[in-house]
């Protein structure tokens, strides 16, 4: 009986660990993402800069 408690508990143990482990890959993930937007964002506004001087020199 103190065996199967133990494997049982062992169990639990691992359980939480691959838990824990899978929110720190969903956080991480997460982090990714909003990285990846914010680069994006400055990306567009870059992007507006470069638009916004192609015209005027057009106007020239």
């Amino acid at each position: 009986m103190i065996n199967q408690d133990k494997a049982m508990i062992n169990r639990m143990l691992k359980r939480e660990d691959e838990i824990a482990y899978e929110k720190a890959i969903a956080r991480d993930l997460e982090n990714a993402k909003k990285e990846l937007a914010r680069k994006d964002n400055e990306l567009a506004q870059k992007d507006a800069s470069i638009q916004e001087l192609k015209k005027k020199l057009e106007e020239k």
